[in-house]
């Protein structure tokens, strides 16, 4: 009992220590210094960022959602980061802020479902692409972008095709992987991946055109991830999280990306450029407490049964009780309980250990494996392996009938091995 509560408890810290994880990124202090032995190591896929500032974009960082609405404008674009993921009551105030546009790299879907107001929803990942995919939309970005080189997977999402709003661009055997969606004084667009503004493919096709155009909409441009490493590269990082400088542009100041790494932590799709979801993530936020009332229901039917019976105690015996009626009694155990094969099983290794000395075979080898006996048996007294093999290791008797005959024949077999 004692050790089944052990176990029962070590479960229940391995519970708590995988679930801890995702607490501590929701609850984080986005203004305490970042540790950066838990991060990436700084990357240079900054050059999309770098290209913003040249253009007058200021660039913000912040880690929760509180820093977010403090930037919170029309002329303001917020990009939710491929490894945010956010609740229903942060959903519903970003459904309901200022800002001029909002773009969605986060796969999760009840992020694209929230903020699409349920007109979007996420599809399945394309296969690795290897070609150029045309916008074969008219939005206006786009149209002027052109063909986009994604060098990788990326998501697809579905929409009703009777809404008008919603603009759906770059289709991959028919789902497109980029949507727009108009809120009256704002848009929110997804994109399946972001791999096509990363460093490396920045400067194929239309990549260029279509991150520039997509994220420098806005004169700022504020970046939600869960933290951000420092990135000595960037030129046009504001706001406390850019190693202490206030919400103001400050060139050649250590400024920093989000920690997934790539220009902008990641993508919403899949392959280099975009993350696929976590098993945490996928999982329902009640889990853990369905987990724990099933601990503790576990921890109460052990402690239950454990207690219902008692100790085990010995005990001696009143009185001194004949062997013979100790077998008897065992016999009518048997007999009521139907344990043909056990009573069989008793019969056979009791056989095997008293011809066992016959043989040179030792006697507790023999009487725990009874067909160690069956070939020098057979060779003893010349008849075929399988009918001796059929008394001390055959089939379990199916009734009581086959169970006496059973024991006539071993006790014929120990007279003929005597007497041979």
């Amino acid at each position: 009992m004692r050790r089944s509560l052990i176990a029962l408890a070590a479960t229940a810290l391995l519970c708590a220590t995988t679930a801890a994880p995702s607490q501590a990124d929701a609850t984080a202090d986005p203004n305490s210094s970042v540790d950066n032995s838990t991060l990436l190591e700084p990357t240079s896929d900054s050059g999309l960022l770098n290209l913003l500032g040249q253009q007058g974009v200021a660039y913000y960082p912040v880690t929760s959602m509180a820093d977010a609405f403090g930037y919170q404008d029309l002329d303001a674009t917020l990009v939710i980061s491929d490894d945010q993921r956010l609740n229903a009551t942060d959903l519903n105030a970003i459904t309901n802020s200022g800002f001029g546009r909002i773009i969605i790299l986060s796969n999760d879907a009840n992020t694209i479902n929230a903020l699409f107001n349920g007109d979007v929803t996420l599809g399945p990942l394309t296969s690795r692409l290897t070609a150029p995919v045309q916008p074969e939309c008219a939005q206006a970005d786009a149209s002027a972008a052109g063909s986009v080189e994604f060098g990788d997977r990326s998501a697809t999402f579905s929409h009703p095709q009777n809404n008008n709003n919603v603009e759906a661009c770059y289709p991959v055997n028919g789902a497109p992987t980029l949507v727009f969606d108009h809120f009256g004084e704002h848009d929110v667009i997804a994109l399946g991946s972001t791999a096509f503004f990363e460093n490396d493919r920045i400067t194929e096709a239309g990549n260029a055109a279509l991150a520039l155009r997509l994220l420098g909409a806005q004169s700022r441009l504020v970046w939600l991830a869960p933290a951000f490493i420092d990135d000595p590269s960037l030129k046009n990082c504001g706001g406390t999280t850019c190693s202490g400088v206030e919400s103001t542009p400050a060139p050649g100041s250590t400024t920093t990306i989000p920690a997934g790494g790539g220009a902008g932590g990641g993508g919403g799709g899949g392959g280099s450029g975009a993350s696929q979801p976590t098993l945490t993530s996928l999982m329902p936020t009640w889990i853990w407490w369905a987990l724990l009332q099933l601990l503790v229901a576990v921890l109460l039917v052990a402690y239950w049964r454990g207690r219902r019976l008692g100790a085990v105690v010995t005990e001696q015996l009143p009185v001194t009780v004949r062997a013979a009626e100790t077998v008897e009694g065992h016999a009518r155990l048997y007999r009521r309980a139907n344990a043909h094969g056990r009573a069989a099983e008793l019969l056979r290794k009791a056989c095997a250990g008293r011809l066992a000395g016959y043989f040179g075979v030792p006697a507790a080898r023999a009487h725990a494996d009874p067909s160690l006996l069956v070939a020098p048996v057979a060779a003893r007294l010349d008849v075929a392996e399988n009918l001796i093999a059929d008394l001390l290791a055959g089939a379990v008797p199916q009734s009581e009938a086959e169970l006496v005959l059973l024991a006539d024949h071993l006790d014929q077999l120990e007279q003929e091995v005597r007497s041979s």
